[in-house]
């Protein structure tokens, strides 16, 4: 059974390595689809247009520096901590639920 597993994994890789090579000669570049699990071959330069479009249309600009630590110091996500549960002590129980001296 192992044998087989192998040959079916040297088959896989022996068919991607052609489908890239076929994409590499043709310029082509294969892109996951925008709202479905499916694979698309598109040129290279029509991809790198269509990218430059989305980046000029949504207003995006490169930066030099991560963000991440700025935007956690500002808006922080746990703001209260959470005190450890005493296991050895018994959780209290009010006045209003006790009956005579026995809990209710």
């Amino acid at each position: 059974m192992t044998n087989r597993k192998n040959l079916l994994h040297k088959r896989h890789q022996h068919n991607l390595n052609n489908i890239k090579k076929i994409l590499q000669n043709s310029d082509a570049t294969a892109v996951k689809a925008d709202k479905s699990k499916a694979i698309v071959i598109i040129k290279t330069d029509t991809l790198n247009k269509k990218v430059d479009t989305f980046i000029k249309d949504n207003n995006m600009k490169q930066i030099n520096k991560d963000p991440t630590g700025k935007y956690k110091k500002n808006n922080p996500t746990n703001t209260t901590q959470k005190q450890p549960l005493n296991r050895k002590t018994k959780p209290e129980i009010s006045d209003e639920y006790k009956t005579n001296g026995t809990e209710a």
